[in-house]
């Protein structure tokens, strides 16, 4: 290769060289089509927008000092501007691209006047810090009437572009208004100002949940959902029509009804750092000429902010009293919470009581009675899934309206609290949790069939559906045991069935005894027995247990009982092992002594030695050698043999024809069995012949 060839090869290379490098200095590639009328608009960048259509100009800026930066009209009035509007405009500046084009020398030849440029239609001036973007609008296109020419500032010639960004110019200030009444999300809101109901109300968002905070005397947890119902529905309200800037006193009073308005809701947000209120007023008049038009409402934005008009029905959704912001539960603990439940209803009180380290709930009265745990959890669901049907008056003034003269029941809950209690002082100084119980009561009130509920130390009154109630008036039973019967198959002794059968004015008799294990017919005479059957009358008896509680005591006539379908009536024996009782002269020994009985006895009237008392020195055990235990032996045990009987009455069938309404002779508790129990009872028990 000789020298000549080899210098071209490299300046071949140097220019390949230089091109890659200007290539890649080149910025990014536009996605925009060659023809757009501006290929470097940044609409981020950009802070202000003027235009003018006619006489009429529109200045838009753009304020950046919030965490979320806005578009505010500050000409020909001061208002937030729509964020999609102002989106939408800018959008479709950037996009804007030519359908033809005039060359200058030609476009200059013709004159201004030709593009109807002389006298624009419009004209819309963007400006960013050290750029701006300007256009003119001028007269239609000869060619199509969806077309204008327009020319672009700092660019030769004239361009024909589509009329849908003049269209969008020539929008009333008021198309560009943001038309919400409150911008803040309701994830963000984190204080609600109500004037609702005559009253002012204030709810506070502590954590997670609501609070109410005003009016003083509700003071509680408010309603999550339609807390936050209400935050997205002022949210999504858009006004209808734009209506005055700056309204005057006379005007908001007189003509608007909103001095004073007739609700206000106001939301603010710590984190937007703003609060938004919304002012409801009067109606506006109804246009003649458009009967069918929705009814309208004035509507203040803000306390100090314009007047405009929303329909009517977007407002209905909005609370018109706290009631309606309000928890719906009355009781919110967990069975855990509970150390006591009392329930009085009448005369009659029942108590049953849990202690911290207990197992299980126990009856404190009546005495004598069992408490079934699952019945005291059943009931603790059955209160906190009650809810609020309706509130009433918050300071009660005539108890005898709600039926609390004479209360239908009354309810006592014992809440554990833990405490935290310092003792001493200095380096003496403790710190321990020590837990109570705080009592709370509730009245239970009946009028017009209408149930009723007031904690004692309060005035407000709320109706709840009378389930409840229902369940605190069973008394001493709402937490017994549903087992009527407990004993082993073979501890039961002897089965009498009296039954009313089809052709007899009188019961029907069969009865059988247990004679060296085996059931013997007793009556009617000259029958067999049918074991089978007496077998499953008797499964069924030895562990009967109740569907449910009906009644803690009802007249004897009731429920089909004063002549019952079948008379049950079983005898069983229940052996135990209890403690076998010592000796008289072992109890003697056993009995404590009085002080100075053992060892040497002090003389009568003898005075105490002075100072504390000391306890005995304990006896020095041999150094080495184990201490032996003292000798203990297990206590003595013997069984017991006890006997029991009942008559169980079975009287009418319930609504759902499922179960049987029943009692015991001589006892007043009305219980139901299930239809599948009382079958095998009411039951022939002789064998048929084949």
């Amino acid at each position: 290769m000789n020298v000549r060839s080899t210098l071209i090869l490299l300046a071949v290379a140097v220019l390949v060289g230089l091109l890659i490098l200007v290539d890649s200095t080149k910025p990014p590639k536009d996605d925009r089509p060659s023809t757009s009328v501006f290929r470097d608009v940044q609409d981020d960048a950009i802070r202000s927008i003027d235009i003018a259509v006619g006489d009429r100009t529109v200045r838009l800026e753009k304020r950046t000092e919030a965490a979320e930066p806005w578009w505010e009209i500050v000409k020909p009035l001061k208002a937030p501007a729509d964020k999609q509007a102002v989106t939408s405009l800018l959008s479709d500046l950037r996009w804007l691209y030519f359908k033809g084009f005039v060359e200058e020398a030609e476009a200059k030849a013709r004159g201004d006047a030709n593009y109807g440029l002389d006298k624009p239609q419009a004209t819309l001036t963007c400006t960013s810090p050290g750029k701006t973007w300007a256009l003119t609008f001028g007269g239609p296109s000869p060619v199509k009437d969806d077309e204008v020419f327009v020319r672009a500032a700092g660019q030769p010639g004239v361009y024909v572009v589509d009329k849908r960004l003049l269209d969008s110019l020539r929008k009333p200030p008021e198309e560009l208004q943001d038309r919400t009444l409150v911008s803040i999300e309701s994830w963000k809101a984190d204080k609600l100002a109500l004037v609702v109901g005559g009253e002012e109300v204030e709810i506070v968002k502590k954590d997670a949940d609501w609070h109410i905070e005003k009016p003083e005397e509700i003071r509680e947890k408010a309603e999550y959902t339609p807390v936050n119902k209400l935050l997205n529905d002022l949210r999504d309200i858009r006004w209808k029509q734009w209506v005055a800037e700056k309204p005057s006193d006379e005007e908001l009073a007189k003509t608007y009804g909103l001095k004073p308005p007739a609700f206000r809701y106001a939301v603010s947000s710590t984190e937007a750092k703003k609060t938004e209120a919304v002012l409801l007023g009067g109606s506006v008049p109804r246009d003649e000429k458009n009967p069918d038009a929705p009814a309208l409402v004035y509507v203040r934005k803000g306390d100090d902010g314009p007047v405009v008009a929303v329909e009517s029905a977007a407002l209905e959704k909005l609370p018109r009293r706290v009631d309606l912001l309000r928890t719906k539960k009355i009781w919110t603990m967990a069975a855990s919470d509970l150390a006591t439940i009392e329930v009085r209803t009448g005369g009659d009180a029942a108590v049953v009581e849990k202690p911290k380290d207990a197992a299980d709930w126990a009856y404190a009265k009546p005495a004598g009675l069992k408490a079934d745990g699952a019945l005291v959890g059943e009931f603790v669901t059955a209160l906190t899934g009650t809810e609020i049907e309706e509130f009433y008056e918050r300071k009660m003034a005539d108890p005898k309206t709600y039926g609390f003269d004479a209360p239908a029941a009354w309810l006592g809950l014992g809440l554990r609290k833990t405490e935290t209690v310092t003792t001493g002082e200095g380096d003496k100084k403790e710190t321990k949790s020590v837990e109570k119980v705080e009592p709370h009561v509730w009245l239970f009130g009946e009028a017009g069939g209408r149930v009723y509920v007031k904690r004692e130390d309060r005035g407000q009154v709320v109706e709840i559906k009378p389930d409840l109630l229902k369940k605190i008036r069973l008394g001493a039973l709402l937490f017994r045991s549903k087992v009527l019967v407990h004993a082993q198959p073979g501890d039961l002794q002897s089965l009498k069935v009296e039954r009313m059968e089809r052709g007899r004015a009188d019961y029907a008799t069969y009865a059988c005894a247990r004679k060296d294990g085996q059931w013997v017919l007793e009556a009617p005479g000259g029958a067999a027995i049918d074991a089978q059957k007496v077998n499953a009358a008797v499964g069924a008896l030895h562990n009967l247990r109740a569907l449910e509680w009906i009644a803690a005591a009802a007249p004897a006539d009731a429920y089909g009982l004063g002549k019952p379908t079948v008379r049950v009536s079983f005898a069983w024996t229940e052996t135990r092992e209890v403690p076998k009782a010592k000796p008289a002269e072992e109890k003697k020994a056993d009995a404590p002594q009085p002080e100075g009985a053992k060892g040497e006895a002090a003389a009568p009237g003898a005075a105490a030695p002075a100072g504390d008392p000391k306890p005995a020195a304990a006896p020095e055990a041999n150094q080495g050698e184990p201490v032996k235990p003292a000798d203990s032996k297990p206590p003595e045990v013997e069984k017991v043999t006890t006997s029991h009987a009942k008559v169980l009455l079975v009287g009418d069938p319930t609504k759902a024809k499922d179960a049987f309404f029943c009692r015991f002779e001589g006892e007043p508790e009305v219980f139901t069995l299930a239809k599948s129990t009382v079958d095998l009872l009411d039951q022939d028990l002789t064998k048929k012949a084949d």
